[in-house]
């Protein structure tokens, strides 16, 4: 099945404004939040890995996650919708990863401490959650004039064995 086309509803009061990005299990949406009157990014699962729970935890685990969260340079959760199908909205975040930027140009020095120093300290946050974030990389990692933001908390869980 196809993504979702521009000014379709993805569940009530989110509208497509765009198809973002597929992967295996979801979908990612530039949407319309009628409700906060802006735009943000939803991630759903696709349509064939809706039946799939371990799929749906996931994103719903993700969901609470960073609706507990809050720091400036971790993405902000909005809002977690378990019906009609799992859905997690969260900030519209500016800038370009850090895999983006590297592939285009080399970082000065002075830009990458500033990014290391806000990089750690969204780290330095999920550890005293008690979690980690185990997917750390240049691709999660999105920089807007001067700032870092870390996203993709979706394998984020506290130290041990996987459940």
């Amino acid at each position: 099945m196809r993504p979702r086309r521009a000014a379709s509803r993805i569940a009530p009061g989110y509208e497509v404004v765009a198809h973002l990005a597929r992967s295996r299990t979801l979908d990612v949406y530039d949407a319309w939040s009628e409700r906060r009157r802006c735009r943000c990014v939803v991630k759903t699962l696709r349509p064939a890995r809706r039946p799939d729970r371990a799929a749906r935890g996931a994103l719903i685990r993700e969901g609470r996650l960073l609706a507990r969260l809050c720091h400036p340079s971790i993405v902000r959760g909005y809002e977690t919708l378990r019906e009609p199908h799992p859905l997690v909205a969260m900030e519209t975040l500016g800038g370009e990863t850090v895999a983006h930027l590297i592939e285009r140009r080399r970082l000065t020095a002075v830009e990458l401490a500033f990014l290391g120093l806000q990089l750690s300290s969204a780290v330095g946050h999920l550890h005293a959650a008690g979690l980690g974030h185990l997917d750390l990389r240049p691709s999660n990692l999105i920089a807007q004039i001067g700032r870092a933001k870390l996203f993709d908390l979706c394998v984020a869980r506290p130290p041990g064995p996987v459940p």
